[in-house]
């Protein structure tokens, strides 16, 4: 069995000049076990947004593994710790942002074997292609992909809902407890006592409207966000993040976005995708007016209901273990880290970790002098 051959692009504009942007789309549409995350215009339209703001360098290591293509997207960025900075390289989204890290393999039954020769070469590789990385992270991978890796530990959960057998939203409510069933139903009377309750959801030839729409989401996420301290180049970026992908993979079914109205207004929107027979609950937001009618809660129940009469098989959370999805009863899907320091790196964390003692004690020294 051969090596992985592999190769590192650095920054935007080589990634855009020596990446084949047909190859890469071949290579999604042949994978089983592709997600968004993987997809080529999710990666650049991140890289081109999200990634210029905070100055993160874009990396995109590739590779062939048996004639199967293997893309991973990373990122580097700056930590500081108290006497120094050091370079990490990250999943795509760093510690907080994509959900799922995992490289995108072409084919389908990828081997054991095929996935050990790419993370075995793939270290090396890195502390010689990309010197200036201190420590390699991908904070949240998959049991698929961890499973074939050492010394990886679970990071998170990631919450989802298995949709098989279930005809109706009534059938999915009967798992929950009864104050969460009792709570929806109830949310979802009193606000038709205001108006008819709809779900508008935008089809892939609607990119203006959706557009327009996402606009009016921004508009509310930002009063929802910015009391919470959320800086707002970063929803503005958001934002365009957002409206490129309606632009670029509207057309592959990939995109939903719908909005929960009560009478001709909007109260709560839900910007995400679907995959695999997989909807990804992304990205939430709501008009702060119209928070006492939960409107979050009846936006998951329309938007369950959707998938149902859709075959959709997963509803899924995203990762993440805040309470109101354990409201829906879902079962966890593990997710793991896996951490390496390059070379002596470890050293110099451990020889900080003895100094921190003797430096806070400076600090507060200082602080009472003064």
């Amino acid at each position: 069995m051969k090596g992985a051959c592999l190769e590192v692009y650095k920054g935007i504009t080589e990634i855009e000049q020596r990446m084949s942007l047909s190859e890469w789309e071949c290579a999604f549409d042949q994978s089983d076990d592709a997600t968004v995350y993987n997809h080529p215009h999710f990666v650049l339209n991140w890289f081109r947004t999200l990634s210029r703001l905070r100055g993160t360098v874009p990396i995109l290591i590739k590779g062939s593994v048996n004639n199967r293509t293997v893309i991973l997207p990373l990122e580097l960025y700056k930590v500081s710790r108290y006497f120094y900075q050091f370079k990490v390289l990250s999943g795509i989204g760093g510690p907080y942002n994509v959900d799922f890290q995992d490289p995108l393999v072409s084919g389908q039954g990828i081997s054991s074997d095929e996935k050990k020769i790419f993370w075995k070469e793939l270290l090396p590789f890195i502390r010689s292609k990309i010197p200036e990385c201190d420590q390699f992270v991908i904070p949240r991978l998959r049991d698929a992909t961890a499973a074939e890796l050492g010394h990886c530990e679970q990071s998170t959960v990631s919450p989802y809902i298995d949709l098989k057998g279930y005809g109706t939203l009534d059938e999915v409510l009967s798992r929950c407890k009864a104050s969460h069933r009792g709570d929806v139903r109830r949310q979802i009377r009193k606000l038709e006592e205001v108006g008819a309750v709809t779900m508008r959801i935008f089809r892939s030839d609607e990119k203006e409207a959706a557009k327009d729409e996402l606009s009016r989401f921004f508009k509310a996420y930002e009063c929802q966000w910015l009391q919470k301290g959320s800086p707002i180049s970063e929803i503005d970026q958001a934002q365009s993040l957002l409206s490129h992908l309606i632009d670029d993979m509207s057309d592959t079914g990939m995109i939903h976005f719908s909005a929960l109205k009560c009478g001709a207004a909007s109260i709560h929107w839900h910007y995400g995708f679907l995959h695999n027979s997989r909807f990804h609950w992304y990205k939430p937001g709501y008009d702060v007016s119209w928070s006492k009618y939960s409107p979050g809660k009846v936006h998951v129940a329309y938007l369950i209901e959707e998938c149902i009469r859709n075959g959709t098989r997963y509803f899924d959370f995203l990762y993440g273990d805040e309470s109101y999805k354990y409201s829906w009863a879902p079962t966890d899907a593990k997710l793991y880290s896996l951490s390496k320091w390059n070379g002596l790196r470890p050293m110099r964390y451990f020889l900080e970790e003895l100094v921190k003692p003797a430096y806070r004690n400076i600090k507060n020294s200082r602080n009472v002098s003064q």
